[in-house]
């Protein structure tokens, strides 16, 4: 059953904390209705924890909710590479870890910026699909038989056109999550196809859910390979609607490596967004 208080989720290891700060505090300048936030950690103190005590006392219309996850929980088989680390498949506990009372949930990664009301990406119907997401903006991995996208579609027999969808920004539906055993079925498959896996659990989500996911307005996921790309038409968008994108995003996603905003290597052209956000946060702290 659907409440009026917005669920949302993230995860992320302690060098994590400030960018989820900072993310949170954007979505909340910019969001009104009740929200209440569940944070996947490992490892976190409580008087890292209790940096986020601003963000409760600033915006009253917020409740926080820190979920450990034992790292033991994710098998030893699971992929980790660079800067990936065993966090990022907290997103397959989600429906377990979270009351069974919630039945949809926004998951966010860390990396992004909110710049539209939250309330509504939260209102736009699931139609019984498992997840809902927006394709690749980078046009190598913008179909699952891109080169840098899934690598097994083939062997699963997927069509190759299906577009292969960006995990950073996902509608839930935990109810069907729950009773269909998905999280069971993306964990199977990321162990037995490891050598094969490229975007770690974004490969076992597309690999699962190809039929059973529909496409998010794409404001609400303007990836960094958007402000590159050179040929709009490789993945599937006219330069008007590329160009109103990146102009307007309702969620900005720092989804290159070497492009997070916290970072001196930063070159993204909305870096100043991120960095908007966490002046916020530190004229507050200031106070």
């Amino acid at each position: 059953m659907r409440t009026d208080s917005i669920s949302i989720v993230c995860a992320g290891d302690r060098t994590f904390i400030m960018p989820i700060k900072v993310m949170l505090k954007s979505l909340l300048v910019n969001t009104r209705s009740e929200v209440q936030v569940f944070i996947l950690s490992t490892g976190w103190g409580e008087a890292e924890k209790k940096r986020f005590d601003e963000l409760v006392l600033s915006h009253k219309n917020v409740r926080i909710h820190f979920l450990d996850i034992p790292k033991e929980k994710c098998p030893k088989a699971f992929k980790v590479t660079g800067n990936i680390t065993i966090e990022t498949y907290y997103r397959l506990f989600i429906p377990q870890e979270l009351p069974q009372s919630i039945e949809e949930v926004i998951y966010l990664d860390g990396d992004i910026i909110v710049e539209g009301d939250i309330r509504k990406l939260w209102e736009i119907p699931m139609k019984n699909c498992a997840v809902m997401a927006v394709p690749e903006m980078f046009h190598d991995a913008h179909r699952v038989s891109s080169p840098l996208a899934l690598n097994t579609y083939a062997d699963l027999g997927i069509p190759g056109e299906r577009k292969y969808f960006n995990e950073g920004v996902l509608k839930i539906n935990l109810k069907k999550w729950r009773e269909e055993k998905i999280p069971q079925k993306i964990l199977a498959y990321l162990e037995e196809y490891r050598d094969k896996v490229l975007w770690h659990d974004q490969d076992g989500l597309n690999a699962v859910l190809w039929k059973d996911w529909s496409e998010l307005p794409y404001e609400w996921n303007v990836m960094t390979a958007l402000f590159h790309e050179k040929d709009y038409r490789k993945i599937d968008m006219d330069e008007k609607t590329a160009k109103d994108l990146m102009a307007s995003p309702k969620i900005i996603h720092y989804t290159n490596s070497r492009e997070k905003p916290w970072k001196d290597s930063c070159t993204h052209p909305l870096k100043s967004r991120f960095q908007y956000y966490k002046e916020l946060l530190i004229e507050k702290e200031k106070v």
